[in-house]
């Protein structure tokens, strides 16, 4: 039997007879009346309860706050307490409905801002209190700091945020922090800058932000192309010509495109240059100026005329009909010591080469039409070997490295003709022939030169038998030629 005046342990409902009340599952009636019900013994017994008339369970007190609801120009302290014995405070500040499972109240509440304070009461004896609300408004009373940040110029790509940019002031002390902060790379493009300003004191005065746009240009690369060497005729354009570089990553086309030729003359080339990062970058172009020349022409020999004096002070030899522009060298060697000058009737010939006192070469460049004659006075008699040649097409190339002698032979025995180089270079065309012939062998070497021995212990180098020479000096040599007695050797090398 449940024992009179005690809450059974459970209670499981059953349907009410007709007319009745089910119990409620908690054994916990409110109201005076008879109410059915199970208990859960194993003899599974119906019960039948009654509450006396006017024992209803009590309701918790209201919640009361010691802050009356209002306007405040400060941060408050609420507290909240009820009179219940035991009571347990659940309360809420978001504007919701507080209920058991809510915050449960341990001490004053800072009220910082506008807010609504919701709270209820209950305890294990109490049924749950009344809501009980209190609304409150913060009316601060401090001050916003001025700050003065004004618009910073424009930057390009790549320039990194600096104080230059991250520059605002304000008359209150206190401390800035930016976003982006200091050296942050923007990418071209509108940007905007914010900072927010701590001041000081944040009694008085509010924490604030303020914010600025900042333009990021593009940024045009730098093309960097050298002025090419001038190109002869027929030359196709190649990366020798077409090699503009830019640090900057991209691709570049050209106009005229690889692989044209050009015209003789001076000619524009253009590169343009497309960066891989076109977002930052702006494309960019860059011209140079190509000489096209006319393909060069050797120098050719037109003729020539011959002087030896087996002892004497004077040689002379004319040309007739020398072409107007050409030009003539004349080579003097001797067997002895032969100090002198040579002169002609179209001008003075310069020296251009001098071995001692035995071999020399002048040369007298642009000449005048008409006929010429070359006279070397020695100071003394001696035996004089002379020879001048006239070429043509000789303005593209430097004449110091040209020179022009002749050997006298006598029957079996052959004098040693000889010439003067002034660079170690290659031959560009030579003349091997009897005096008054006409063999040449424009742009390559005589075909076959045999090795002397230096004459008169002179000590002079011999010809190299490919006809290059490998320093500058005297050479002596002798032109193959079958059965002649008398040969004249003229050459020429590269400058």
């Amino acid at each position: 039997m449940p024992t009179v005046g005690t809450t059974p342990v459970a209670w499981t409902g059953l349907p009410a007879p007709a007319g009745g009340t089910l119990l409620v599952e908690t054994a916990s009636a409110t109201a005076a009346g008879a109410y059915h019900g199970q208990c859960s013994s194993p003899e599974g017994e119906i019960v039948a309860l009654a509450l006396k008339p006017g024992a209803a369970i009590a309701q918790a007190a209201t919640p009361t706050f010691n802050l009356a609801s209002g306007s405040y120009n400060s941060a408050q302290s609420v507290t909240i307490s009820d009179s219940t014995p035991g009571a347990t405070i659940y309360y809420t500040t978001d504007g919701s409905i507080p209920t058991t499972g809510s915050t449960v109240y341990g001490g004053p509440i800072t009220v910082s801002t506008s807010e609504t304070i919701a709270a209820i009461a209950a305890s294990s004896t109490t049924s749950q209190s009344a809501i009980a609300t209190a609304a409150y408004t913060i009316v601060s009373s401090a001050t916003t700091p001025p700050i003065t940040w004004l618009t910073p110029a424009a930057i390009p790509y790549g320039t990194a945020l600096s104080a230059t940019q991250l520059n605002a002031t304000s008359t209150v002390a206190g401390t800035f922090s930016y976003s982006p902060v200091a050296g942050a790379v923007l990418t071209a493009g509108s940007h905007t800058l914010t900072v927010t300003f701590t001041p000081t004191d944040t009694t008085d005065y509010t924490i604030t932000t303020a914010s600025v746009t900042l333009a990021v240009n593009k940024v045009t690369p730098t093309v960097t192309w050298p002025i090419p060497a001038a190109i002869p005729f027929g030359t196709a354009l190649s990366a020798l010509q077409l090699n503009a570089t830019s640090t900057v990553a991209g691709t570049f086309s050209y106009s005229p495109s690889l692989g044209t030729l050009l015209a003789v003359g001076s000619q524009s080339i253009t590169a343009t240059f497309t960066p891989t990062d076109a977002s930052d970058y702006s494309a960019s172009s860059a011209s140079v100026t190509l000489s096209v020349v006319s393909a060069p022409v050797s120098p050719a020999f037109v003729q020539q005329c011959n002087q030896y004096t087996p002892f004497g002070s004077t040689a002379s030899c004319t040309l007739s009909g020398v072409g107007a522009g050409d030009t003539l060298v004349i080579g003097i060697a001797g067997a002895a010591t032969i100090p002198g000058s040579v002169t002609s009737n179209a001008g003075t010939p310069v020296l251009a080469v001098q071995d001692g006192s035995f071999i020399s070469a002048y040369v007298l460049a642009n000449t005048s039409a008409g006929n010429i004659t070359i006279t070397f006075t020695a100071t003394g008699s001696t035996r004089i070997h002379m020879t001048v040649a006239e070429y043509t097409n000789t303005a593209a190339y430097p004449l110091d490295g040209v020179a022009s002698f002749v050997g006298k032979g006598n029957g079996a025995t052959i004098s040693t003709p000889s010439f003067i180089t002034t660079t170690a270079s290659d031959l560009l065309w030579s003349y091997c022939g009897a005096p008054g012939g006409s063999t040449i062998n424009p742009g390559t070497a005589p075909v076959a030169w045999t090795k002397r021995v230096s004459p008169n212990g002179t000590g002079m180098p011999v010809l190299v038998e490919d006809g290059v020479t490998t320093s500058p000096g005297a050479y002596f040599g002798q032109c193959a030629e079958p059965g002649i007695t008398s040969e004249i050797v003229t050459i020429a090398l590269k400058p």
